[in-house]
């Protein structure tokens, strides 16, 4: 947990384990933005945009989501 937890960038670390408590555990304890469990993380292709966590973060928002959605569009009332 330590070693992604403290690492300057964080963006992701995969865990493999039959342990399904140790699992649960891991991916509420880890202070990185992507968990994998039994299976590698999910890394974006260079044409996705993606925001990272910590250090690697760029921009005001995250483009994935419901704030990706309000940094591309204009709300009309």
């Amino acid at each position: 947990l330590r070693l992604p937890s403290e690492h300057q960038y964080g963006n992701g670390v995969a865990i493999f384990t039959r342990n399904g408590h140790v699992a649960r555990e891991f991916a509420a304890r880890v202070n990185v933005g992507m968990v994998g469990i039994n299976v590698p993380i999910p890394v974006p292709v260079a044409y996705h945009t993606f925001g990272g966590w910590k250090r690697s973060a760029f921009g005001d928002t995250n483009q994935h989501g419901m704030e990706g959605v309000k940094f591309w569009t204009k709300v009309k009332t």
